[in-house]
């Protein structure tokens, strides 16, 4: 049987219990990957997706010293309230995720 995406899309909408539209939307509808923007404000993480498909939100993996965390990313910034001293401290899962980063 043949489909569309709007039937593969509200599969997984329904089967994971998440909106995953905007995921798709980015994904499937634009040229641009999501990019991840990652800054230092007194020491806090703060990260926000910069992507062309307004309210999108996805979780991304990163790894501080030696421990992995999940970011619940939107385009919005947001802080992490983990003490970093710098970004080189940090490292994104880009082995999970097929995505673009940023670092201000």
């Amino acid at each position: 049987k043949i489909i569309d995406t709007k039937t593969v899309v509200d599969f997984f909408n329904k089967e994971s219990g998440t909106n995953l539209t905007s995921v798709f939307n980015q994904y499937l509808r634009y040229i641009n990957i999501p990019k991840l923007v990652i800054k230092l404000d007194k020491n806090k993480l703060q990260y926000r997706w910069q992507t062309d498909e307004p309210n999108f939100k996805m979780p991304v993996d990163i790894i501080i010293n030696g421990k992995e965390i999940r970011l619940h990313a939107t385009n919005n910034f947001q802080k992490c309230n983990l003490k970093i001293k710098s970004l080189d401290d940090i490292s994104i899962a880009t082995d999970k995720f097929y995505i673009n980063v940023e670092k201000e």
